[in-house]
């Protein structure tokens, strides 16, 4: 038997409690690599109700993909602008914030196609550019992100004083 094709379309305030269960799972699956990740339902609220703020606030964008009437993923993008030696013309630019395939639905390219729909979305703002994040150690996301034709920017160091 077929798979139905996913289907992906903007969501709405009926998908919180979907979005808070599937950053939930980002939040648990990332705590799993970086221990300073918060695996609480409290954390997955406010990560939620901060992620719909500030595109609210900036712009951007989430959108909820479901498979046979079956939530199965989604993407948040938002519009920053960059630091001011940056150039004018690439200053303004978009940044996924959240991108998470529930573990029933992974390796069927559903990542590919959220990252598609949010960069036609992009391209449609007028944005000449995206970033996304990826936490080292998280080798698959950054071999995905690295075939869906992003390329290494900013390698970001920490080092902890406690």
């Amino acid at each position: 038997m077929t798979q139905p094709a996913p289907l992906l379309r903007p969501a709405e305030p009926g998908d919180r409690e979907t979005l808070i269960g599937f950053l939930l799972g980002l939040n648990r699956h990332e705590a799993t690599i970086q221990p300073d990740r918060r695996p609480d339902r409290a954390a997955a609220e406010r990560c939620h109700d901060d992620m719909l703020a500030r595109i609210a606030e900036q712009g951007g964008a989430v959108i909820v993909a479901e498979i046979g009437g079956e939530p199965a993923g989604f993407i948040a993008w938002r519009v920053e602008m960059d630091d001011p030696y940056v150039r004018d013309d690439l200053i303004r630019h978009a940044d996924i914030a959240e991108l998470y395939v529930a573990e029933a639905f992974r390796r069927r390219g559903l990542a590919r196609l959220l990252l598609a729909e949010a960069e036609r979305m992009i391209r449609d703002a007028g944005l000449p550019r995206y970033f996304i994040g990826v936490l080292d150690g998280n080798d698959g996301a950054a071999a995905a992100y690295r075939q869906a034709g992003f390329r290494p920017y900013l390698s970001l160091l920490v080092k902890e004083l406690g």
